[in-house]
C-alpha cells in the first residue's frame, strides 16, 4: 500500500485534524477548537483501535462509534 499523511485540516464542527496512514494503520490527532462532540467511528472490520483523550484511554470494537465531548483545546489522539 501507499504511505499518507495531511496536517491540520479543518473539519466540520471545528475540529483541526492531523493524520497518516503507514503499514495499514491509521494514526490520527483530532484538535477542538470550540468545544463541541466530537463522532469517530473504527473504519476497520477486524480489527479495535485506541482513542486517547484527557488521560483516559479507550479501545473501539471494530465499526464501534464513540461520541466526545470536548473542549476548546482539548487534543484525542486515534490509532
Amino acid at each position: 500500500g501507499v504511505d499518507a499523511s495531511f496536517e491540520n485540516l479543518r473539519a466540520n464542527g471545528a475540529f483541526l485534524v492531523s493524520a497518516s496512514l503507514k503499514d495499514h494503520e491509521i494514526r490520527a490527532v483530532v484538535t477542538s477548537e470550540k468545544g463541541r462532540e466530537l463522532c469517530f467511528e473504527n473504519p476497520y472490520e477486524d480489527r479495535t483501535i485506541s482513542v486517547s483523550y484527557n488521560g483516559k484511554k479507550r479501545i473501539l470494537s471494530p465499526l464501534e462509534t464513540i461520541r466526545i465531548k470536548t473542549k476548546p483545546g482539548m487534543t484525542v489522539r486515534i490509532g
